[in-house]
């Protein structure tokens, strides 16, 4: 049985209600599907194999599955609210137009990730980092005239940058100019 399974198990035990056959054909799918669902994607993987399950039942599982820790909520920039389920730890690179998702499986950010933590006196159990850009086909799409240029950081509010516009204020070095920041 998956850590998933048994944390929502748990946490149905600990709120008087039951792991029901339509619950876990829901989560299973969910857990199988391995990348962000809308209700209705997921209503329609789970309705093939049970047609007894309505989509007011995947709402309500999903609720479950969020309020257990085993699922997340995010509103995409389509505009479709979708679900993923957490696992710990991750990090991935999020292409803004076209939802492409690139996982970074890097030694460094990991370390980085806990040492940041152990400085700030952190107990690290769980870290979900998301790096938001164009992909390269998007660029060259761009490039081309087919596709908008994403909000620059000029567009971006000035309060959340540093002097330079380029990295947020607290860093000590920007990326792009290598203008030293002082941190505010």
């Amino acid at each position: 049985m998956s850590t998933q399974t048994e944390i929502f198990k748990e946490y149905l035990s600990g709120n008087n209600l039951k792991l029901t056959h339509q619950r876990k054909l829901i989560l299973d799918v969910f857990i199988t599907l391995d990348r962000p669902v809308s209700p209705e994607e997921l209503f329609q993987e789970v309705h093939s194999m049970d047609a007894g399950i309505s989509l007011s039942t995947v709402y309500r599982t999903l609720k479950h599955l969020m309020q257990s820790g085993v699922a997340r909520c995010m509103l995409h920039s389509d505009g479709v609210t979708r679900y993923e389920g957490l696992t710990g730890h991750y990090c991935r690179l999020v292409c803004e137009h076209c939802g492409k998702r690139v996982p970074l499986d890097n030694p460094y950010l990991h370390c980085l990730q806990h040492e940041v933590a152990r400085q700030e006196g952190f107990h690290l159990y769980e870290c979900v980092m998301e790096l938001r850009g164009i992909c390269k086909a998007c660029m060259k799409q761009r490039d081309h005239g087919s596709v908008e240029a994403s909000p620059s950081t000029e567009t971006r509010p000035r309060e959340r940058m540093g002097a330079c516009g380029h990295a947020p204020k607290g860093y000590v070095r920007c990326g792009q100019c290598r203008h030293d920041e002082l941190g505010e």
